[in-house]
Order: structure tokens, then sequence, then C-alpha cells
């Protein structure tokens, strides 16, 4: 008897901005459970289970100068570093744009928060502009792997939610 043929899986896709050393790649490699360095590609996918439903995530990363894609429909993870300040003024002017010109979903994330001594933006700065812009907002550390997993759950369940007749409505062309 014949293999039944299976389901292709529901895909997503999530890029990670933010400025050079803020740890995109770590973000990523250390939820992909993928110590390779990123080659050619910027792309890493991880198949996982969520809400009893089987999906792969195709994750990327930008630098927050790249300005290259359409992502309606991508899941947009905001990174900023909490040693940082410049990171997160610089999320900030990026998050304007995007909401401009992008209806997609958004998490704002504070990385590094095991580099307690070196901190300087606190965690209510970034908790204030989560609720300003409505964006949810966690902080993570791809060091110790706190939160890694919450924000890609969450960044995918707000993809999942999303009405994508909304989305491209919603979307201008951009020359």
């Amino acid at each position: 008897m014949a293999a039944r043929p299976t389901k292709p899986l529901d895909q997503y896709r999530v890029v990670v901005i933010g400025e050079e050393g803020v740890g995109r790649r770590s973000i990523i490699s250390k939820y992909t459970d993928d110590d390779k360095p990123f080659t050619d590609s910027k792309f890493k996918k991880k198949i996982v289970e969520l809400d009893s439903e089987t999906i792969e995530i195709e994750i990327s990363y930008e630098n927050v100068h790249e300005k290259k894609r359409q992502y309606a429909g991508w899941g947009i993870m905001l990174i900023y570093d909490v040693t940082n300040n410049k990171s997160f003024d610089a999320i900030k002017n990026l998050d304007r744009l995007l909401f401009r010109r992008f209806a997609t979903k958004r998490l704002l994330v504070g990385n590094k928060v095991d580099l307690k001594r070196q901190r300087v933006v606190p965690k209510d700065k970034g908790e204030q502009l989560g609720q300003e812009r409505n964006i949810p907002f966690l902080e993570t550390s791809a060091v110790t792997g706190t939160n890694i997993d919450i924000a890609f759950e969450t960044i995918v369940r707000n993809i999942k939610k999303y009405d994508f007749d909304e989305a491209v409505s919603d979307c201008k062309l951009i020359n």
C-alpha cells in the first residue's frame, strides 16, 4: 500500500532586525540549535510543534540600515542591546518607518539581559516603547537562552492571528 501524501507544513517567516552587534545571529542560532555560522545565506529554518500544529519557521536577519524587502505577512523581531542606547534609538526610528510602510506583526526585544552591570537601557524604557507603539515586548539573553523560545512563539502566534487580507489592503507600493 502506498504511503499517504503528507500535508505540507504551514510556513511562517520571521526577520530579526537590529544594529550590528545586538545579537541577531546569536538569537537565531540559539533558537535553531544551529551554531554553524551563516554562510552565503542569511536564512535558517526550524520545524517546531506549536499549539498542536507542526510548522516551519524561516528566519532571516538584517541590519537596521538594510531596506531591501517587502515585509507584508512577515513577523518582524526588532532587537536592541540593553547595553547600548544607540541600538535602542535605531530601533525606535526603524519602527516608525516600518509601521508606516508595512502591515505586519512586530515584536520588540531587548537582548543581552545577562549583562546586568553594563545595562544602560532600563526595562521600563522598552516596555514604554512597546505600549506606545502597540508592540509586544520582552527581554532575552542569547547567552543563557532566557526567553528565546518565547520570543519566536510569540511572533509566530501573532502572525497566525493576523488577517492577511487586511495586510494586503494596507500595503502601499513603494518605489
